[in-house]
């Protein structure tokens, strides 16, 4: 589900949608104009999301899904760079064996 909503709007839009209703079941309308998240995302994205999702009752991701998604696209990028596996571990306060896992989970 995270995937799609960052599809349909956006990345900037996700991240306000999540943060205010992150982690609850919320009905989409087909009709944007009494959606109830008209409030976090753009108008023109809200079209195309209740177009795509109108009528579905949908769990929203907790926030928290998509800054591990973010952090560890970020992780697979620096050791694609060349950083060193302990390197990354340090920065992202993580133990080397996550860092491993991360990198095993994006081939």
């Amino acid at each position: 589900m995270l995937q799609d909503i960052v599809h349909l709007i956006g990345m900037e839009n996700t991240y306000r949608l999540l943060s205010q209703y992150g982690g609850q079941i919320k009905y989409v309308t087909k009709h944007p104009s009494k959606c109830i998240f008209r409030s976090c995302v753009a108008e023109q994205e809200l079209t195309c999301f209740c177009h795509e999702l109108g009528g579905l009752t949908i769990e929203v991701p907790k926030l928290d899904h998509l800054e591990k998604r973010v952090r560890n696209i970020r992780i697979n990028q620096e050791l694609q760079r060349g950083v060193s596996v302990s390197e990354v571990a340090r920065r992202y306060q993580l133990c080397v064996r996550h860092v491993r896992n991360i990198k095993k989970l994006a081939c």
